[in-house]
């Protein structure tokens, strides 16, 4: 019994997450009625309360899972493919990709998206030394917001490149290759 309830556990929040991203397609988060999500989702406003406390609640579970998913990811890959594995995911999950890097949902996202292990990783090796620089601040914004810019243009272009050849123009850029 316990793991058909889980099942409709897990069919649920996937039916409330799908409607959400499909509205959040439309407008602002700060527009979307939990009456008007559960409409579209098939599910009853009691139901989305059973779980979340807000459409805000639902957003950051949807954003852990992106994480997770790309932990997940990264564990099974490689070191020196990762940030094409990375990249890919990103590719694969493009919807929710786009909602969270291009919108002001969360505007802590992106910091939370490269603060990933592996990511700082990749950073660390290249630019551990400049920590004790007075400027170290500055050059880390530069390089984190850049990076995080130029992903968000490749996520955004229609005829975009491989995630390979990105892969291979931010290590490129980082000086790593």
């Amino acid at each position: 019994m316990k793991k058909k309830e889980n099942q409709r556990i897990m069919l649920t929040k996937r039916l409330l997450k799908e409607s959400f991203v499909d509205l959040l397609m439309q407008k602002d988060i700060r527009k979307i009625s939990i009456r008007e999500l559960c409409e579209k989702a098939g599910v009853n406003h009691c139901t989305f309360y059973n779980h979340y406390g807000s459409q805000y609640d639902l957003l950051a579970e949807m954003e852990q899972d992106l994480q997770k998913s790309i932990e997940t990811t990264l564990a099974n890959t490689q070191e020196d493919e990762q940030l094409a594995a990375l990249l890919s995911y990103l590719q694969d999950n493009i919807k929710i990709t786009k909602l969270l890097i291009n919108n002001n949902l969360d505007p802590g996202y992106p910091e939370r998206l490269f603060s990933m292990p592996f990511i700082q990783h990749l950073f660390a090796d290249k630019f551990g030394t400049l920590s004790e620089s007075k400027n170290y601040e500055y050059i880390s914004n530069f390089i984190f917001y850049g990076t995080f810019r130029v992903a968000q243009m490749w996520i955004n272009k229609s005829d975009r490149e491989s995630p390979q050849e990105m892969a291979q123009l931010f290590l490129s850029l980082l000086g790593t290759k």
